[in-house]
């Protein structure tokens, strides 16, 4: 049975301050589009201001209900209540955890356990993403892409308001605003909406990356480090890959995060492609 475990993030003051920075710049992002891009554009309580509210208030619930349960579902090794006693085969004995460990589950030496199916450590969440957990990444990562990307269009005419046309004017004050405020280029409202632009820029790219990431390492049935190690045996049907991690209402999930999607199997056991093409593991390393 999973446990579940605190919010905040119990180990490095990395994860500490990412996870903070990650919910005050969402809150502050949402508030900056409520109450002083929204006013702008549609007056307040007319239909179209209400919808608006209304797809704003869908992304955040998406991001941070995501967030939560990414963090709530526990895929460390510790959950396990019924680990054998003895090596099966592909199984390894960690020396860092005293256990004996399944097929993909890796050490974390942030988290300092192994984590099952684990895919990589998430600094923004404190914890890692593992078997149980991976569906709210994929979901959080994809809706915090849709909210950047529904941003950066629908500002963009405030934007180009208040610092002037796309070009290459613009694109020096994004890469230096303090130079261009303290040379009188910007007024430090100016200089703040230069900020909110660059950053909703930067999250774009970084988003639209892990996004990109994350469907071709799931479309091909592996984690990072089985990527970077060119193991691909468990590498499925490209919808028996995304089931792996969705569940058997894959179709769903994308809806809701609190739709319940069961697994296949516990996160010790994968069924295998018929022909092995990559050698097994050797033993459990830091990542």
């Amino acid at each position: 049975m999973r446990k579940i475990r605190s919010f905040w993030p119990q180990h490095s003051l990395s994860d500490k301050l990412a996870f903070s920075f990650t919910h005050l710049g969402l809150i502050g992002i949402i508030l900056f589009e409520f109450f002083i891009v929204l006013p702008i554009y549609h007056e307040p309580f007319t239909k179209m201001f209400c919808i608006q509210i209304a797809i704003g208030l869908y992304l955040a619930f998406q991001v941070f209900s995501n967030l939560y349960a990414m963090i709530i579902f526990n895929s460390s090794i510790k959950s396990q209540t019924n680990l054998p006693s003895v090596l099966y085969p592909d199984w390894v004995y960690c020396n860092f955890c005293q256990l004996n460990t399944p097929p993909r589950a890796h050490h974390c030496p942030v988290c300092n356990v192994c984590v099952l199916k684990r895919d990589h450590h998430c600094v923004f969440t404190g914890n890692c993403v593992g078997f149980y957990n991976h569906r709210y990444f994929i979901m959080m990562v994809f809706h915090l892409w849709l909210g950047c990307f529904y941003c950066l269009l629908y500002n963009i005419e405030y934007y180009i308001v208040m610092l002037g046309n796309i070009g290459f004017g613009m694109l020096l004050k994004l890469l230096f605003p303090l130079l261009a405020w303290t040379f009188g280029f910007l007024n430090s409202y100016q200089l703040f909406i230069a900020f909110i632009m660059g950053i909703n820029c930067m999250a774009m790219l970084l988003f639209s990356a892990l996004v990109c990431f994350q469907i071709f390492f799931i479309s091909s049935g592996q984690t990072q480090f089985e990527c970077r190690k060119k193991i691909n045996y468990y590498s499925l049907s490209l919808l028996e890959n995304w089931r792996v991690v969705l569940g058997n209402r894959w179709f769903l999930t994308w809806i809701c995060p609190y739709i319940t999607s069961k697994l296949p199997g516990d996160g010790t056991d994968f069924k295998k492609s018929s022909i092995e093409m990559s050698p097994v593991y050797s033993n459990v390393k830091y990542l």
